[in-house]
């Protein structure tokens, strides 16, 4: 039974509480949406997620959204968690993160072509906009059972 589902918003320190339930929880108790994993889109790679998901499984944390995942949420033991972080500092980081991954991807003609990009154009994309709340969206703040924030 599912007892904790973490919503990772990129770049809210993610990886390292990931670490923390890896630590805290059985092995194998923890799984981890990581859509490099699969080599499918977003909505079929969560479906593929779900269906890796044991008996032995007790939390679930990675990027999706809440609606991704809602049907999880079974009963009303089943803890819902994120962190948040300063939007300004989430979406500088978030660029930086673009940025890096666009000097490594040589053979990426989509990416390749945003190499000139500025923070100023990231942050007025569609995408870069508001993507906390779009990760949380389909439950109210005051029904997560703990938002944390992320400052260092």
């Amino acid at each position: 039974m599912i007892e904790l589902i973490s919503i990772h918003i990129p770049k809210t320190a993610g990886r390292s509480f990931l670490s923390i339930l890896n630590s805290v929880y059985p092995e194998n108790a923890v799984a981890h949406f990581d859509q490099n994993n699969y080599k499918l889109n977003k909505v079929d790679s969560i479906s593929k997620f779900k269906s890796e998901i044991t008996e032995k499984t007790t939390v679930i944390h990675g990027h999706f959204t809440y609606e991704n995942v809602v049907e999880l949420n079974i009963d009303n033991k089943t803890k819902v968690i994120s962190w948040l972080r300063n939007p300004v500092d989430r979406v500088i980081s978030n660029f930086s993160f673009f940025k890096k991954r666009i000097s490594l991807a040589v053979n990426d003609k989509e990416l390749s072509a945003r190499k000139n990009e500025t923070l100023m154009e990231y942050a007025s994309l569609e995408n870069s906009r508001n993507r906390m709340s779009k990760f949380l969206v389909g439950q109210k703040l005051s029904d997560y059972y703990f938002i944390g924030i992320m400052e260092y």
